[in-house]
């Protein structure tokens, strides 16, 4: 996930928002895609933020990087994934079930992989 305080706490603030603006108008899909791009650039500049902070200075988080970027890839596309079932898709089958929870597992794993490395480096 996003590393950053201040980051997160604009990329919560946007899913409440996306949330509650799909309860209250019928504007779903644009919402969703207005949402994936915030997404996207919230998760981009936690990314390159890290970049330039951490990895670039050592050859030993290297590695970290690309762990970095696979887990906010998957968060991304989970959490969009999540509002384009609940608000978008009117009929759910079970192949979207199927979808969901392997993006879940996915994402949850990457996110707590790359989170337990963090948390050394930070303590170090």
């Amino acid at each position: 996930m996003i590393l950053d305080r201040r980051i997160k706490i604009i990329w919560v603030m946007s899913v409440l928002i996306t949330i509650s603006l799909c309860l209250f108008t019928d504007l779903d899909l644009y919402l969703l895609a207005a949402y994936t791009v915030a997404s996207i650039i919230l998760f981009g500049f936690d990314l390159w933020k890290n970049y330039t902070e951490i990895y670039s200075k050592s050859d030993n988080y290297k590695s970290l990087h690309a762990w970095n970027l696979i887990s906010n890839i998957a968060q991304i596309f989970f959490w969009s994934y999540i509002i384009m079932m609940i608000f978008v898709l009117g009929n759910l089958k079970w192949y979207h079930w199927f979808l969901f929870v392997d993006l879940f597992i996915v994402s949850t794993y990457l996110n707590y992989k790359f989170r337990n490395k963090m948390l050394v480096i930070n303590k170090k």
